[in-house]
């Protein structure tokens, strides 16, 4: 079982080391966007970062238009991709051994729980290291997420930013992917409250 309390402090480490290598390959840039990378299972964890000049050429490049910058799904393909991953290589370890843990190793915590605890120990993390006035938009991102954890990201995100054009951007970005899909961001943020999954607290 993982040590959440040891690993939000270590992912907090990494988080910092990483912001370090954006703003070395990037001076006088500015950040405009922190988080990282995982999947529905939160077996994946690598950092992901973009700058406001950055963001610009691809909107000029036409690689996505102005929502794009919250949208996960082409967030593999930005120049920043990675930065700073070799600070999250034993976290990377650390949420992976899910995976090829027999099931007697994993403990007594449900998968569940396990997912639910991580995103929180992420958002944690993202808060203590990353959150500033005027700093980046802090977010998990998965390009191929499942409706609710979608939502999911979303709790993350209302709690660790400031009200702003980008939180506002991202909750559109959330709720058009949600309608689209058939359903809608109240409705999703019910039925995880119903199963014990709503994140209102970090």
């Amino acid at each position: 079982m993982i040590d959440y309390q040891q690993f939000t402090l270590d992912l907090i480490k990494a988080t910092r080391l990483a912001l370090a290598e954006v703003a070395a390959q990037r001076p006088g840039e500015t950040v405009s966007v922190f988080g990282y990378e995982t999947d529905d299972d939160v077996v994946v964890l690598t950092p992901v970062a973009n700058t406001v000049e950055e963001h610009q050429r691809l909107v000029e490049r036409g690689f996505y238009s102005e929502e794009g910058q919250v949208d996960s799904l082409g967030v593999q393909d930005w120049p920043l991709y990675g930065v700073g991953r070799e600070h999250f290589e034993q976290l990377s370890d650390t949420v992976n051994q899910y995976v090829h843990e027999p099931i007697p190793a994993r403990g007594a915590e449900p998968f569940s729980e396990r997912k639910r605890n991580l995103l929180c120990a992420f958002g944690r993390a993202l808060q203590k290291a990353a959150s500033a006035p005027g700093g980046p938009f802090l977010a998990i991102f998965n390009p191929d997420p499942g409706l609710q954890d979608l939502a999911l990201y979303y709790c993350i995100a209302r709690l660790i930013n400031q009200p702003g054009p980008m939180l506002d951007l991202y909750t559109e970005h959330v709720e058009g992917t949600l309608e689209a899909n058939g359903t809608t961001l109240e409705k999703t943020l019910r039925e995880l409250k119903t199963k014990g999954m709503l994140i209102q607290a970090l």
